[in-house]
């Protein structure tokens, strides 16, 4: 009798048990994605002065690599040279290509049945092979007529390379690239001609993605913001690290957007609210900050962001770094024995030759983190500290580390409160674009200075003229072209009017926190950033405006940052009911 009433016992406890697993994580798994790079001299990352480096394939690995995605990765198939017609035939022939200590015993076919993402660059030099280029001159001579034929040539080839790949790979993502303006440095007479056939050319594989199922991926527009930057040999097309980081970052932007959010690392970290909803909460601050760099950054990392997590100014505008490095944003407190979340997550997550960026001066990450790391076996030299006299030359010296390209974009916050640029973090983050504190009344000299070195084509002030006068908005008038201001008669309102504008498009993924302190989404802006994603501010109470702004997002999987003490378990419920189909 006793046995069968422990038995019992032991049946309902792993019951509940199992009952309240399923109530704490996702269930879904997550899944490793295989990806296969084929093409030209671009994805196999052929430099400009003619050597084999990282391509932006290389880049986009690792950008799936570091959230915990990445399977096998192969571009053996991207071929300095190739035409569309040398990929078909590769296709066709099952092409097998050994590489040094890596020998082909799969080929093409077979490597393409095994992939979940497939990227193709592909037709620029069938463009190329009807161009003769003089070095000498800097010149280009061509027969117009032959120039004109070959998109539509491009196409169709392009078209029986994608049918191909969908026999071998019925359910691998495709994605095709287009292609940027590398003739800048040519005569005008030959620019005009091969800029319009160029056109004519991203048309033609734009029109053969769309018919068949697969993604274009437009890159002329982000090359172009800086065209001599990233393409710095007149006499050659290919792009500098530089610029196959921002071709890469195009291809990331396209890919996380069809990514399942549910099978991501983040998933399993976090509790789980509903089919699409998790909250990364921890015990604190400071264990909120290391649950969401773990859920950001599941895989061992060569770079952290420290700064203190008792102010704002220094994180929250540092946090533009994250993406660039791929690098977590933790918090610390008044010192390490104080800090153990993070400094437990570093010694776990960070290799030992990484780099540790400090953001602020010793008031306010004191000199004993630094004793600290070294102690830990991190050198000197990797533990960088970003500061200045003020927050606005604390902000210039991280914008230093972004090498910002000319006729970009620059957000403009408040340097006395935080939650407008709460919102700005994240968008900003994804794109590296600066932020910088400003007084109310007056611009800065020394924000003039850097304004003026990087002619942005664009500034965005983030709040109304009670946070940043008319004043300083006619000097920036003055400093750039086009100037944005979003403003709201409150925080929240402030935060709805930027998400509306810069992000038109459905996001892959919302992620909330409380508007009423800043460690949550200050933290939570890394995340966010990765991912392409809004931090929607929750209000201590919902109202109906951000219920509506929910509402566009309805069927989108969701992230709460911060325990029931920051986002109520009230207010989670009426992000459910919004969001939920």
């Amino acid at each position: 009798m006793g046995n069968r009433i422990n038995l019992g016992i032991l049946i309902i406890l792993l019951v509940l048990v199992a009952t309240f697993a399923g109530t704490t994580q996702s269930g879904a798994a997550t899944v490793k994605l295989n990806y296969v790079a084929l093409g030209d001299s671009l994805a196999a990352g052929y430099a400009p002065d003619g050597t084999l480096g990282k391509g932006y394939a290389d880049y986009l690995a690792e950008d799936i690599k570091v959230a915990g995605l990445l399977g096998d990765f192969d571009n053996r198939y991207a071929v300095t040279g190739f035409t569309s017609q040398d990929v078909l035939t590769a296709l066709q022939n099952d092409k097998h290509t050994n590489l040094p200590g890596s020998p082909d015993s799969l080929g093409i076919n077979k490597r393409l049945a095994q992939a979940d993402i497939i990227t193709l660059d592909i037709g620029a030099n069938d463009l190329l092979d009807t161009v003769k280029f003089d070095a000498q001159t800097g010149t280009a001579s061509f027969d117009p007529g032959t120039v004109m034929s070959v998109p539509a040539q491009v196409e169709a080839n392009v078209k029986d390379i994608i049918t191909r790949i969908k026999e071998v790979s019925p359910k691998a993502q495709i994605y095709l690239m287009g292609y940027y303006n590398p003739f800048w440095a040519l005569p005008q007479e030959s620019q005009d001609l091969l800029t319009l056939t160029l056109s004519q050319l991203n048309t033609a594989l734009n029109m053969a993605a769309s018919s068949m199922g697969a993604t274009f991926v437009p890159t002329q527009e982000a090359i172009a913001v800086n065209s001599q930057g990233y393409l710095p040999n007149s006499r050659d097309i290919h792009p500098n690290q530089e610029g196959y980081q921002v071709i890469a970052g195009e291809f990331w932007r396209a890919l996380k957007t069809k990514l399942d959010r549910n099978t991501l690392p983040s998933r399993q970290l976090g509790r789980q609210l509903s089919d699409n909803g998790v909250r990364i909460g921890g015990q604190d601050r400071f264990d909120t900050a290391r649950l969401i760099a773990e859920a950001t950054y599941p895989n061992p990392l060569n770079a952290v962001i420290l700064a203190t997590g008792n102010n704002w100014p220094d994180a929250l505008i540092g946090s533009v770094l994250s993406t660039k490095y791929h690098a977590p944003i933790l918090l610390v407190n008044d010192t390490p024995e104080n800090s153990t979340a993070t400094m437990n997550y570093i010694q776990t997550h960070i290799n030992k030759t990484g780099s540790v960026y400090i953001l602020g001066g010793f008031s306010a990450v004191g000199s004993e983190f630094e004793t600290a790391l070294i102690n830990s076996g991190f050198p000197t030299a990797k533990i960088i500290r970003l500061s200045g006299l003020d927050r606005a030359s604390t902000a210039l010296k991280i914008d230093e580390n972004l090498d910002v390209p000319t006729g970009g974009t620059v957000f403009m916050v408040s340097d006395a409160n935080y939650p407008d640029a709460l919102t700005v973090s994240a968008y900003a983050t994804t794109y590296a674009y600066p932020i910088i504190p400003v007084p109310k009344d007056s611009l800065p000299v020394s924000v003039q200075d850097y304004l003026e070195a990087v002619k942005p084509s664009r500034i965005i002030i983030a709040g109304g003229e009670g946070v940043i006068s008319q004043t300083v908005e006619n000097q920036l008038r003055s400093l750039t072209g086009t100037v944005e201001r979003y403003s709201g008669s409150d925080r929240y309102a402030t935060s709805r009017a930027l998400i509306a504008s810069l992000y038109p498009d459905n996001p892959g993924e919302v992620c909330l926190a409380t508007g009423e302190d800043y460690p949550d989404a200050l933290a939570g802006s890394a995340y966010a950033g990765f991912w392409g994603d809004p931090i929607v501010l929750v209000p201590r109470s919902m109202d109906q405006p951000t219920k509506d702004l929910l509402h566009r997002f309805r069927g989108r999987p969701y992230t709460i940052f911060g325990g029931p003490g920051a986002v109520s378990s009230q207010n989670a419920s009426e992000v459910q009911n919004e969001l939920e189909k």
